[in-house]
């Protein structure tokens, strides 16, 4: 979060969070975690935070000075996005490097698949692909609506979300596979991300806004209303929502 904080919390959501020390006074905007004691954050004016091995986070020479919003881990790959399109990345534990972006739209978030498979989705409804290694792409796009959130659900497909309620898949297998298309959504409330399993997946955004999916009829509904605060960030362990993340606390279910 802002000025490099750093909260983490065990697998037992009883057990209270906690400050870690950050190295930056840089504000993070998205962490992702390869287990309990290894991740990557990044952040404003294209910070990147490593932590191996549950050692204390390092500040990681970092190839741009974008401001990065969402880095996406697997294996030993890592991407990150960002403002005017940014993308960079490192495998193999080579240094981090630029790739070439089609675009010079704001990148808000990332999903890799492998390290040669990805979505990346971002300002005015802009999407990216990357396919056998080979160079990013601009897909077509089924909305000018800016999308903030993308995620791959293993034997499903890809899931985008964003402004003014916009819900997209991208299914694997079907007619419709391999393309994008729009669903049905029960609100016009922006959704700042979207997460989970292909049982239960969530959506949450604008005034404490919650969605979750319906794994028999494919229809999103919405969930709750909590409180009216922005949440931007579902947090779901394993197969089931725990809790989720807002702006100023934690709200458990």
């Amino acid at each position: 979060g802002e000025n490099g904080a750093i909260l983490s919390q065990f697998t037992d959501h009883l057990v209270p969070w906690y400050t870690e020390t950050s190295p930056t006074t840089e504000t993070l905007y998205s962490v992702a975690m390869t287990s309990t004691a290894g991740g990557t954050a990044v952040g404003a004016g294209g910070t990147i935070l490593n932590r191996v091995s549950d050692q204390p986070w390092e500040v990681e020479t970092s190839p741009t000075t974008n401001t990065l919003y969402a880095v996406s881990v697997i294996s030993d790959c890592s991407v990150a996005v960002g403002d005017h399109g940014a993308i960079t990345s490192r495998c193999h534990g080579q240094p981090w490097q630029v790739e070439t972006s089609p675009t010079t739209r704001t990148l808000y978030s990332v999903a890799m698949a492998s390290d040669a498979f990805g979505k990346a989705v971002g300002k005015d409804g802009v999407i990216l692909s990357r396919a056998d290694g080979q160079p990013w792409q601009v897909e077509t796009s089924p909305t000018t609506r800016t999308l903030y959130s993308v995620i791959i659900v293993q034997g499903d497909g890809y899931w985008a979300v964003g402004e003014g309620g916009t819900i997209l898949h991208y299914p694997f297998y079907g007619p419709d596979h391999d393309t994008w298309q729009i669903l049905a959504s029960p609100t016009d409330e922006t959704l700042y991300s979207v997460s989970g399993p292909h049982c239960c997946k969530w959506a949450v955004g604008v005034c404490g806004m919650i969605l979750n999916n319906d794994s028999e009829t494919g229809a999103w509904q919405i969930e709750a209303f909590p409180l009216c605060n922005r949440l931007y960030l579902p947090v779901i362990l394993r197969s089931a929502p725990q809790h989720l993340s807002k702006s100023r606390s934690i709200c458990p279910w």
